[in-house]
């Protein structure tokens, strides 16, 4: 019975793993499909998404415990631990029956880490084959350094080269000493194991080393940025506490930071968190005389957590409003400066309010057709929707406003500006957007999911195209000079060139795991960045090689 249990166990989750790693490359391999098998592949991608986002967030959450608690187990059974991993037979060292099913939930429960990185997942899963391919000597040899020196190649920047180099050494010395001691199917989990330490080295080491031309602006992650024309000012929402555990004494040091364009010199440090109003700063958005900024989990006055946005004018910082978007909106923001509007969405609920500067009047727009049931998987409590939208999402030739659904997310919709009703409806079917892009030029819509991204013709609403890119992309930055789109991924920790007409990847930038929202400024020139330590800038004229 006990075997038979192991035997199950293991094969549902080398199964479940296949399916969901092949399924999210499924979705970006294929372009127009059947009504049937695209419902089928849309609803496959919200679970996908959900089963890296809320692993995520609970293993980084509670990692330090998690941690600790292996720790105490490893101390309190450091005697018996051996012989409950691994076992001798026949001269070889077998991983027992307990110690594969742990390791293959572990890999379940991290799956999101084997591809989260396109070409070292594809480099990785590759060699992984080649090495159940029996070859003699002198050929194996040169097929290995073929495939190896065409990986190096085709490399995007110096922290894939890197990292395929190490993934070269993990495979020589797994081959030099575990081959011969370790049971052959035993050694195939250890290496399928080693390419999420691997993955995550990609990850970590533009935070390590960071060789990427930019020039570093100022400590810690920038969540976003946003400028004030009349003062040649930028904001960056500084948030220094983390993003699942939210308390005043993470948060306290919280703040606003602003820059001068013309020197790049820290001009201002706004602060407005006390113990009576604190949270996580996240997006921020510059109207003409005033910067708005998402604060998440806020808690005003002892007050149950909320989402909602603060509001500062420039020319008086210290008068703010911290309750402008109202409660639970806020969270995104899009300002509607022909209408003297701004925008506000929430993402635990599908409510969409509209504020009218001019007279005052908050309304909520789009109505019912916002409106979905989906239940969070943890706490099991249910929502009415989730959306985000952004003032680069209005397209004012068209008059509309386009939004779209986060969690558990399915399509995105444009909305008539004067009569804020609900116009079209998209069919994005990347599992939940993390961002959305105009890009008035091309009349084209841009949706960033979490494992690519969606490219609608907005003449005929229609998608064009999809394109599977790293983990956690953010929203797509329009640099209509140089005919470029730059497309920042969270977790993968690099932001992409690519062609706006093509959409091929003319270049990458390693900037680290962690960044969050990109910034091309109002003139141009400068690209803005962060990763989770530090942000940047950088001259956009130099970030591509000349090709004259």
């Amino acid at each position: 019975m006990t075997r038979a249990l192991y035997l199950l166990w293991s094969r549902a989750c080398v199964l479940a793993l296949i399916v969901l790693i092949a399924g999210r490359w499924l979705r970006y391999a294929t372009g127009a499909t059947p009504p049937a098998v695209d419902h089928v592949l849309r609803e496959f991608m919200v679970f996908d998404s959900q089963a890296f986002l809320w692993p995520w967030v609970s293993t980084t959450g509670d990692l330090r415990l998690v941690v600790v608690a292996l720790a105490v187990a490893a101390v309190g059974l450091h005697r018996r631990l051996p012989g409950l991993l691994v076992v001798r037979a026949d001269g070889r060292w077998r991983l027992t029956p307990l110690a594969v099913s742990v390791l293959l939930a572990g890999m379940l429960w991290a799956n999101y880490a084997f591809d989260l990185n396109p070409t070292l997942a594809l480099v990785c899963a590759g060699t992984l084959a080649l090495t159940m391919v029996g070859l003699p000597g002198r050929l194996a040899a040169a097929v290995w350094t073929a495939v190896f020196a065409a990986a190096l190649v085709a490399a995007g920047d110096w922290v894939d080269r890197v990292t395929i180099a190490v993934w070269a050494l993990v495979l020589l010395a797994t081959q030099r000493w575990l081959a011969p001691r370790v049971r052959t199917a035993d050694l195939l989990v250890l290496r399928t194991l080693a390419v999420i330490p691997v993955s995550l080295l990609s990850t970590m080491l533009p935070l390590l080393a960071p060789f990427h031309g930019g020039v570093r602006l100022g400590d810690g992650l920038a969540y976003a940025f946003c400028e004030v024309p009349a003062r040649r000012a930028l904001y960056a929402s500084i948030p220094v506490c983390g993003s699942v555990w939210v308390s005043y004494d993470e948060c306290r040091t919280g703040h606003v930071a602003e820059y001068s364009l013309d020197d790049m010199r820290r001009v201002a440090t706004h602060r407005f968190f006390s113990p009576d109003f604190y949270g996580r700063f996240e997006f921020i958005d510059c109207l003409d005389d005033e910067v708005e900024v998402a604060v998440q989990a806020a808690v005003i006055r002892g007050g149950p957590r909320m989402q909602t946005a603060l509001a500062f004018p420039v020319d008086a910082p210290n008068t703010f409003d911290p309750q402008v978007a109202g409660e639970n909106v806020g969270i995104t923001i899009a300002y509607d400066r022909a209408h003297a509007a701004v925008f506000y969405a929430g993402e635990f609920t599908h409510r969409v309010v509209r504020y009218d500067r001019r007279s005052g009047e908050r309304r909520e727009v789009g109505g019912r057709a916002l409106a979905r049931r989906w239940i969070q998987p943890i706490t099991l409590r249910e929502f009415t929707g989730s959306s985000i939208l952004y003032t680069n999402t209005i397209h004012r030739g068209r008059n509309r406003l386009y939004v779209a659904e986060w969690l558990q997310g399915r399509y995105a919709y444009a909305i008539d500006l004067d009569t804020l009703e609900v116009v079209a409806r998209y069919d994005v079917g990347g599992g939940g957007a993390l961002g959305l892009t105009v890009d008035e030029g091309r009349d084209r819509l841009y949706v960033s999911s979490v494992w690519g991204i969606e490219v609608f013709d907005l003449a005929t609403d229609r998608l064009v195209t999809r394109k599977r890119t790293g983990l956690g992309n953010r929203p797509v930055v329009v640099d209509a000079p140089r005919n470029r789109l730059y497309l920042g991924s969270m977790v993968e920790g690099k932001i992409r060139i690519l062609d706006r007409d093509t959409l091929a990847v003319l270049g990458q930038i390693p900037v680290g795991i962690g960044g969050r929202f990109s910034h091309l400024s109002l003139d141009g020139r400068y690209l803005f960045a962060s990763s989770s330590s530090a942000h940047y800038y950088w001259d956009a004229d130099t970030l591509l090689p000349d090709r004259k």
